[in-house]
């Protein structure tokens, strides 16, 4: 499949001598470009309070959140290549915490590349070195360095110039 796939890309795209310059295909405007953005995500871990809520409390939550920063490149009509780096912050239960600030370089395919929504698959490494302290006097618990794999999907909604991400 994949080589069908591949090979309908490299006809498709290819330019025919044949072809008069009024019936070749112009590339479509959003192909071979850069997009730089920010980013916010956040992730919840934690229980909720038992039925009926009296007499007791809810467990204490793992909330994990931040920020960041990602800069895309369309490499070809259907691959894209994105770099990105943030921070994340999670509180931890006796007066702990960590932050962790995550770079990974991930590669896209785009199935629809030319449509108003493009949707896509992610595929992706990197590390994660991650900073355990106590909040009160910030002094460092521990410390690690983690690698990361990241696969998921999101779609890209392309209003020109600017383009909206979602993505899990």
């Amino acid at each position: 499949l994949f080589l069908a796939t591949l090979a309908t890309v490299l006809v498709a795209s290819a330019p025919h001598a044949w072809a008069s310059p009024e019936a070749t295909v112009k590339r479509p405007r959003n192909l071979y470009h850069w997009e730089l953005g920010a980013w916010v995500g956040g992730l919840g871990l934690g229980g909720a309070e038992p039925e009926g809520g009296r007499g007791s409390t809810a467990q204490d939550p793992h909330g994990f959140g931040g920020v960041g920063l990602q800069a895309r490149y369309r490499l070809r009509r259907r691959w894209g290549l994105e770099l990105s780096w943030g921070i994340l912050h999670s509180e931890g239960s006796g007066g702990t915490a960590r932050d962790m600030t995550p770079g990974t370089a991930s590669l896209l395919y785009y199935p629809n590349p030319s449509g108003l929504l493009q949707l896509y698959g992610l595929a992706g490494l990197g590390v994660g070195p991650t900073r355990w302290f106590d909040k009160e006097s910030d002094a460092t618990i521990g410390s690690s360095l983690a690698g990361l794999a990241q696969v998921g999907c999101g779609a890209t909604l392309d209003l020109h110039p600017l383009h909206l991400h979602a993505d899990i």
